[in-house]
């Protein structure tokens, strides 16, 4: 194998380890061992297992300079994403040497492949590994990205898996200051902008730390009641795509910030930032959209709203100054224009669109969420949902006929009412869909948006009967209980004076989506 250029980082030689491990023979196999390489780890697929060293380096945020160092990082490790991966992370091993001065596996030797005699206890421990069960490096989320093969369906359970392991994650409520954290993140950020001028012209890499740190000190009181509420927690730290597997069908998350804590210690939707605008980065504006709706609707918390443009900057930051480091120049310029991007002001937008039942309300407002206002797209308010959540019910259980009475239904609009005001106060853009079949409720919703200085954009959507209720028929796993006969009772409905704006949605989605998209009026003084 030919020898590696030394990283002015590296502390100590691990070349005889790297050429241990490269050797089949030290799993017992004949042929078959693979390489991945990182800046701090060293990963060997062998069989039906991945065996990942730690380098011997130390930079300013990660030193694995000692063996103890290492050896505490892959313990560690192992606890922390036994959180979310207990079948992946089997444990830690050592590579020791034996009194004939060969090199061995503990693992391989406790199961019983042939090798010297000797006592474990007194060899020698040259190097601690972590001990993974292997899988497909082609089923992480950044390949099923580049290959669109991120379904609503592996979506939808990404983002409740995410929501659920933030619930279980330990909180810190005190003697942690998220304020002063991110301040220390950002000001690193600025020094690494510094470091390399050539990539991130100091005028404008100035800006961006300016920027950030108004906003920062804007939300003080916001970071602390999130504290308070338990919102910040041991997170995972590093959840971006290519930390995220698919196995036999569902997302798990691996890889968890190991070496230092502080890392990880975060408001769980920085944590949650860090997913989002690495699909957004990838031009999976409509998949991050979706994630993002799908974990305020689990979480049931809006609060973090005006934090997204701070979040996903510093986010978009790290990944320039780490493409820096990484002699990625363009890539490292990527993020940093998106980290400028994300921090610009923009006003909040309401589009509102009504319709009968198969009149494709919520198949619009999907498509039209992810660019409406700012990253990630618009807050997706929908009636169907908010009637289940009111009865405790999934999105896809059928509703008996008394959800549906008069009373229900005040209760549901006026919960979306309310729903629609807290998104909009928080500076962030909403798309509300539901029938507004009454002018009471088109007349409401748009006074919840204008008393708030926001012109409500609003549609109203028609097709014809034969294909609203083809619409219903075919539609499955979803939120909607309408039948063929709730259309032909819609269909009688006095709908008032209409003033919305009406679109035809027998075109095509796309067609429909760029009609109704050029129809949108930004406001006035947006950026």
């Amino acid at each position: 194998m030919p020898s590696r250029p030394k990283s002015s980082h590296q502390t100590q030689d691990q070349s005889e380890v790297e050429a241990f491990l490269s050797f089949a023979g030290a799993y017992g196999l004949s042929t078959g061992v693979e390489r991945i390489d990182t800046h701090a780890a060293m990963v060997f697929l062998a069989g039906g297992s991945a065996y990942k060293v730690k380098r011997a380096v130390k930079y300013p945020y990660l030193d694995f300079s000692s063996l103890a160092r290492r050896h505490e990082a892959c313990l560690h490790e192992v606890e922390l994403n036994r959180r979310t991966a207990p079948d992946l992370y089997l444990g830690v091993t050592a590579v020791r040497r034996d009194p004939l001065g060969q090199l061995y596996l503990d693992s391989i030797r406790r199961n019983g492949e042939a090798g010297p005699p000797s006592d474990r206890q007194s060899d020698a421990v040259v190097e601690w590994v972590v001990e993974m069960k292997r899988f497909d490096p082609d089923d992480t989320l950044d390949h099923l990205a580049s290959r669109n093969a991120l379904t609503d369906g592996l979506l939808n359970d990404l983002a409740r898996t995410i929501a659920a392991f933030h619930e279980r994650a330990e909180p810190r409520l005190s003697g942690y200051d998220s304020a002063a954290g991110f301040r220390e993140i950002i000001r690193g950020n600025d020094l690494a902008f510094e470091e390399y001028e050539g990539l991130f012209p100091r005028a404008r890499s100035l800006e961006v730390t300016k920027r950030s740190l108004e906003l920062l000190d804007g939300h003080v009181p916001l970071l602390a009641r999130r504290q308070a509420a338990g919102r910040v927690r041991h997170c995972h730290g590093d959840l971006h795509l290519a930390n995220i597997v698919k196995i036999d069908g569902h997302p798990v998350l691996f890889d968890a910030i190991e070496f230092d804590d502080r890392i990880a210690i975060i408001d769980v939707f920085y944590d949650l930032a860090f997913l989002l605008m690495d699909l957004w980065e990838r031009d999976r504006k409509r998949e991050a959209n979706f994630v993002f709706n799908r974990y305020l609707s689990v979480t049931g918390d809006d609060t973090p709203l005006p934090l997204n443009p701070l979040f996903l900057s510093i986010r978009a930051a790290i990944r320039a100054k780490v493409s820096a480091a990484q002699y990625r120049p363009r890539e490292a310029a990527h993020y940093f224009r998106s980290a400028e991007r994300f921090l610009r002001k923009t006003h909040p937008q309401c589009v509102v669109i009504g319709g009968l039942s198969g009149s494709g309300k919520t198949t619009l407002a999907k498509a039209l969420a992810a660019f409406v206002g700012a990253a990630p797209g618009a807050v997706h308010l929908r009636s169907d949902v908010i009637r289940k959540e009111i009865f405790g019910a999934e999105e896809t259980d059928r509703l008996p006929a008394s959800a549906y009475g008069r009373d229900v239904g005040v209760q549901v609009y006026e919960t979306m009412m309310q729903r629609t005001r807290s998104v909009l106060e928080k500076g962030h853009s909403v798309i509300v869909d539901a029938v507004f079949a009454a002018e009471a409720e088109r007349r409401a919703i748009e006074a919840v948006a204008s008393e708030l200085g926001v012109e409500p954009q609003c549609f109203w959507l028609f097709a014809a009967k034969d294909v609203m209720i083809g619409r219903v028929v075919s539609r499955r796993h979803d939120a909607s209980d309408a039948t063929p006969a709730v259309i032909e009772q819609q269909m009688t409905y006095d709908l008032g004076s209409l003033t919305w704006r009406q679109v035809s949605s027998d075109l095509a989605l796309e067609g429909l989506v760029g009609r109704v998209s050029e129809m949108i009026r930004r406001e006035p003084g947006s950026e």
